[in-house]
């Protein structure tokens, strides 16, 4: 009953305050990590909706997407945010991840090698380049 009512109070906090993307992002994580997923993607497209520039909103709604096995609406997803921001390393790098689910290996291989241009000191790309090429990348 206690968790409940701190749900119940933790959720329309987030709602009070969903005049910003993260409160919209950190609800639709809750709710999904509640087994809610149809409320927590409604947040996300909400927050990309409002706020299209939004890289964690974004990045979540992919993510979704592709536990649902719309791998192909999470890339759609991942592209359309490439337009409007081309210099997002985060996005590179998940539109690489996309593509190497979807086994498109090469091109998945090309977006990482962005990403790590963009931001040269994040480990995660490397890594992700490293599982990739199958180690042969530093």
């Amino acid at each position: 009953a206690a968790f409940a009512r701190a749900s119940d109070e933790f959720i329309a906090s987030q709602r009070y305050n969903a005049d910003r993307a993260e409160h919209r992002v950190t609800l639709g994580a809750f709710l999904l990590a509640r087994g809610d997923t149809a409320g927590g993607m409604e947040e996300f497209r909400t927050a990309t909706r409002e706020w299209p520039r939004n890289v964690p909103a974004l990045l979540n709604l992919a993510g979704v997407l592709s536990l649902q096995g719309r791998e192909s609406e999470g890339e759609r997803v991942i592209r359309d945010a490439l337009r409007r921001m081309p210099g997002e390393a985060e996005l590179h790098h998940e539109l690489g991840r996309s593509l190497a689910r979807q086994g498109k290996v090469r091109e998945a291989l090309a977006e990482v090698e962005e990403a790590m241009r963009l931001a040269p000191g994040d480990a995660r790309y490397a890594r992700t380049m490293a599982a990739l090429s199958g180690g042969r990348h530093r």
